[in-house]
């Protein structure tokens, strides 16, 4: 039970982590982490350069297995769970539901984009001009490097 408890912790704590917010967010913050990137189904590797794992996911087991120094305790664990099963991120989709749920969030973001709004941190989209012409960008720069063409 330890030792699934503790995959599912792995892959949660990366996804989180990928995510971005991990850092920011004061629930999270001292648990230790080891990032692995996992791919799934028919993806393909290539000429990947990473300081970090990137597996298939048929060899997610075998590679956190092959680490020896104990990153979560049994607090950690339960507290990660804890927080999983808070935020309930156990939810599973069909393909076809995940699918919708990307063109939805595209669609949320290109309406953004539209308004003026800029979707990654909220700031005020304003035109630029720069080397290969206008663009609009975060009026928040440089602190958010969004842009649009």
């Amino acid at each position: 039970m330890g030792t699934v408890l503790f995959i599912i912790a792995v892959i949660v704590i990366v996804c989180l982590s990928i995510l971005g917010w991990w850092y920011d967010s004061p629930t999270y913050k001292g648990l230790k982490i080891v990032p692995i990137v996992v791919f799934t189904g028919s993806a393909v590797l290539k000429d990947v350069d990473s300081n970090y794992d990137v597996v298939y996911d048929f060899n997610l087991i075998d590679t956190i297995q092959a680490y020896r120094t104990i990153y979560l305790s049994d607090s950690d664990v339960k507290r990660v769970v804890d927080i999983l099963l808070r935020n309930d991120v156990s939810e599973f989709v069909d393909n076809k539901t995940h699918v919708n749920n990307i063109y939805a969030y595209r669609a949320e973001i290109d309406n953004k984009i539209a308004s003026g709004i800029c979707p990654k941190c909220g700031g005020t989209l304003v035109e630029r001009t720069g080397r290969y012409g206008s663009f609009y960008g975060c009026s928040n720069y440089p602190k958010c490097k969004f842009t649009v063409h």
